[in-house]
């Protein structure tokens, strides 16, 4: 006789096991750039340097807080002037002198500036550029500048024309293209011959 068989019982199905999923790091957030410092400027500011009796006097700006101002007068002791304002007293008449502050930073920048004078005559007037100096766009040029000693008043000239009265900031329009030449002087009622005008070239490009 035959041995009858077992019928199986079926499996179920097994449902397939996925991989383990390695941990995912949370995404970095991204770094901003740093930027780097500006350019140190340095400048005198207030019509100064200013001489009154015996003492030379001085405001100084500059750009970056970070800066250490030394400040130097000739046959006179250096002080720290990075409070902005410097007084030198008992200037002996008759003598001239340069002061010069020297504006320096952690990270190895540097800016001098200098300025002639005397107790006598009082400071040289000056005209400086300031911010971008001159900026041309197409024929029209803007001069940004400061003037240093007891006035604030100058007269221009351009291309070496006839001097017409002008204060920062100066609109030169309707130029040529090519180059050009600019002159500011300081008010010599006020200042006398003791004056240092400013001279600049620029240039006018094709557009």
């Amino acid at each position: 006789p035959t041995v009858p068989t077992v019928p199986t019982v079926p499996t179920e199905p097994t449902e397939p096991t996925e991989p383990p999923t390695e941990p995912t790091e949370p995404p970095t957030e991204p770094t901003e750039a740093t930027q780097p410092p500006p350019p140190l400027e340095l400048h005198f500011i207030n019509n100064s340097p200013t001489v009154v009796g015996s003492t030379i006097s001085a405001d100084i700006s500059v750009n970056r807080p970070d800066a250490t101002l030394q400040c130097g007068l000739t046959g006179m002791p250096p002080k720290d002037c990075s409070s902005g304002h410097v007084d030198f007293q008992g200037i002996p008449s008759g003598k001239g002198f340069v002061l010069r502050v020297i504006a320096t930073t952690a990270d190895g920048s540097r800016a001098v500036i200098r300025r002639r004078l005397s107790a006598e005559s009082g400071i040289i007037c000056a005209v400086h550029l300031i911010n971008d100096g001159i900026t041309v766009n197409g024929n029209t040029a803007t001069v940004e500048y400061v003037t240093n000693g007891p006035t604030d008043k100058t007269v221009c000239t351009l291309d070496r024309q006839p001097f017409f009265s002008c204060s920062s900031s100066v609109t030169l329009p309707n130029l040529t293209v090519g180059s050009h030449f600019l002159k500011i002087v300081p008010d010599i009622k006020t200042c006398g011959q003791n004056r240092r005008p400013l001279r600049v070239n620029f240039v006018v490009q094709e557009p």
